[in-house]
């Protein structure tokens, strides 16, 4: 496609979305690892690799919100950086279980929690109730609690950004355009 076919090709307030949508993702990379290589201030390679996904998953659930308005491949590039961040999530959590230190195991699920809670609020947070609920129930296996949750909530948070916040736009738009119509009868 030439450029200008490319440029007639999105619709006017689309440009401006994707254009968000792709700064917001590239801001989230260069300050992850920027938080992770900055000296140490305090914190570990651990702990500044945690609040390096916090920071990321906040900027990612903007750049989500953000895709809203431009192209499937902005959507498609939030949505990969949020399955991205959530796999992150669950392998850092779980190579802070494995350290050898006496809170190791209590450190990860509050990391766990802390960065789950960000990447899927506010739908998510109903998933810390059943996660409740799955802790209680696995207590003798705590590494399978902790994945029981991690899926529970993430699965929240994937079904309210990527199906039904999508659904409820797409049915709004519906009704918009029919009142339009109806009122121009």
């Amino acid at each position: 496609m030439q450029r200008e076919e490319l440029i007639s090709h999105f619709k006017p307030g689309q440009r401006i979305w994707r254009i968000t949508t792709r700064l917001i993702l590239l801001a989230t990379v260069g300050a992850g690892v920027a938080i992770i290589l900055m000296g140490d201030y305090g914190f570990n390679f651990i702990g500044r690799s945690a609040y390096a996904l916090m920071v990321a998953s906040a900027l990612t659930n903007l750049a989500i919100i953000s895709s809203y308005g431009a192209d499937k491949a902005s959507q498609n590039a939030a949505r990969l950086m949020w399955v991205v961040l959530a796999l992150l999530c669950l392998g850092l959590s779980e190579f802070i279980a494995s350290q050898d230190y006496p809170e190791a195991v209590a450190t990860s699920g509050t990391v766990m929690v802390v960065i789950i809670g960000i990447l899927s609020a506010p739908l998510g947070l109903i998933g810390f109730l059943v996660g409740g609920f799955l802790s209680e129930l696995l207590r003798n296996h705590q590494h399978l609690a902790g994945v029981s949750i991690w899926l529970v909530i993430i699965g929240l948070g994937y079904l309210q950004w990527f199906v039904l916040i999508p659904w409820l736009l797409y049915k709004w738009k519906v009704w918009r355009r029919r009142k339009t119509v109806t009122s121009s009868d």
